[in-house]
């Protein structure tokens, strides 16, 4: 059975805008430890699982055992994580320019 933890782990950082930092405090880990879990290099306890897992609202399985991304169409995937990486590249000024952009757009189209 395929792992997917650190790769569902770098997902849900993306997904919200987290820093590994930010999940070290949740796992009571260090951010090393968090990039060595991201990369496949090292897994974690099951205890740090569940508190992924708690923290996300998800069964500690669909955090080590499915591509959480599955469910999305895979140019939709494709776009979403070119949308990621460029977002994660933005300083807070920017990220916040963005946003207010979407949201301009999408309070127009209603």
């Amino acid at each position: 059975m395929n792992n997917y933890f650190g790769y569902n782990l770098r997902y849900l950082r993306k997904c919200y805008n987290l820093t590994q930092e930010q999940l070290a405090k949740i796992s009571g880990k260090s951010y090393r430890a968090v990039s060595r879990w991201e990369s496949g290099i090292h897994e974690p306890s099951d205890a740090v699982v569940q508190k992924f897992a708690d923290h996300f609202g998800l069964a500690p399985a669909d955090l080590m055992y499915k591509p959480l991304d599955a469910a999305i169409d895979p140019d939709e995937q494709s776009d979403l994580f070119r949308l990621l990486s460029l977002v994660e590249k933005m300083d807070d000024k920017q990220f916040a320019r963005l946003l207010a952009y979407a949201e301009g757009m999408l309070n127009a189209s209603l």
